[in-house]
């Protein structure tokens, strides 16, 4: 068993090697287009990537992530303690880590706190009329969120939460849902880079976890959700084609209610889809969205987590120079294009059966053998 309880899960590995590895391996490749020698960077990313840092070491054993004078500096993660990130940051040396609960910082709604954040201040003295303790956390909490927006954009995102999209009892349209807004406006942020020249990201790789469910949802959720299907087919009917090959069905009460995991498949993407729409990004048609799909057992009983990958693209022309609340074309027919396939493509199912476990093994021990270069004094694994 590896430090994290999941990191040498063979179904968590393929996704590993059979998504996000080629998908960060393509943006790399984009990223290095088109460029002279003079302004190659490397490729920045934002994970969840837990104390074993498994993501961030295949990423550089693949030698998509390149270290700069032994550090991981284009690495950028969030975990919930100090202690966490120190001994995160002794398997990726030089990756910059940020301890406390990240959505509830990046949602954080001070407009006190985003106006020095914009213009890079420090944050000012807080009314003396409130407790001293409450303050001080307060504005740790701020100092964080505002140091890792100064962090964005990113070339590569992995939210890897593996926890619920919606959760009980939390107010539409959800908290992590604001905070995935709030990470893909701060991606239209310029990056500045070694010259001190401004680039702004003409698109980047997206990857997301979630469990299906929760079992019992709000139905402010399940509204939303289906919504969302019924705006896709009232805008081409011919889906409802699609959803009866797939599912033998054509009506989406009865998808929700007979084919629930079908009908939340189906129907998240088509949320994040309309997100990064909102906020000036697309889903790349060519490459549309990938979702593997697989079982877990847990104390609480089993449970199917999926894994999107995407590519996103910046809208051109982007909202500065166009109408308001318009979009153009080529986008239009790129979103349109992206419902089709998710309605018509099926996610990939890993079963433990069908995979070959001798090639997931020789990767993962060359990850583990890269990470004992950064962290002797790791245990050793069990012969």
């Amino acid at each position: 068993m590896g430090i994290f309880k999941y990191e040498d899960c063979p179904l968590k590995h393929y996704v590993r090697l059979e998504g996000w590895l080629p998908f960060a391996r393509r943006r790399l490749k984009a990223l290095r287009a088109n460029r002279k020698p003079s302004q190659q960077r490397g490729l920045r990313y934002f994970t969840f990537c837990a104390v074993g840092a498994i993501d961030v070491l295949m990423l550089e054993v693949a030698k998509v992530i390149k270290k700069n004078d032994g550090r991981f500096d284009n690495v950028v993660f969030f975990d919930r303690t100090d202690d966490q990130v120190l001994e995160t940051q002794r398997r990726i040396p030089g990756a910059i880590g940020f301890p406390g609960k990240f959505t509830p910082i990046v949602i954080d709604e001070d407009p006190v706190a985003d106006a020095h954040i914009e213009a890079e201040e420090p944050l000012g003295e807080k009314t003396r009329d409130l407790d001293v303790k409450a303050v001080r956390e307060r504005e740790r909490r701020l100092n964080v969120r505002k140091q890792f927006r100064l962090q964005f954009p990113f070339d590569v995102i992995n939210l890897d939460l593996e926890e619920f999209l919606f959760k009980p009892l939390d107010p539409l349209p959800g908290q992590v849902v604001k905070a995935m807004k709030r990470v893909f406006e701060w991606q239209r942020q310029p990056l500045i880079n070694a010259r001190g020249q401004k680039e702004h990201l003409n698109g980047f790789t997206l990857m997301f976890t979630t469990q299906i469910g929760p079992p019992v949802m709000h139905p402010d959720y399940l509204q939303m959700l289906r919504g969302y299907l019924q705006q896709n087919i009232a805008s081409q009917p011919n889906l409802l084609d699609q959803l009866e090959e797939r599912s033998g069905l054509r009506d989406l009460d009865r998808l929700q209610n007979d084919r629930f995991d079908l009908f939340f498949k189906l129907s998240v993407p088509k949320v994040i889809a309309a997100m990064l729409l909102e906020e000036d990004w697309y889903i790349d048609p060519d490459t549309g969205v990938t979702i593997f799909q697989f079982d877990r057992d847990s104390a609480g009983g089993p449970y199917t987590l999926l894994h999107m990958v995407m590519d996103v693209n910046r809208q051109k022309p982007d909202q500065d120079h166009r109408a308001p609340n318009t979009h153009p074309q080529s986008v239009v027919e790129a979103y349109s294009k992206v419902a089709r396939q998710i309605f018509k493509v099926p996610e990939r199912v890993v079963v433990r059966e069908e995979l070959d476990l001798d090639v997931i093994n020789q990767s993962l021990e060359a990850i583990l053998a890269r990470r004992r270069i950064y962290c002797p004094d790791e245990p050793q694994p069990a012969a």
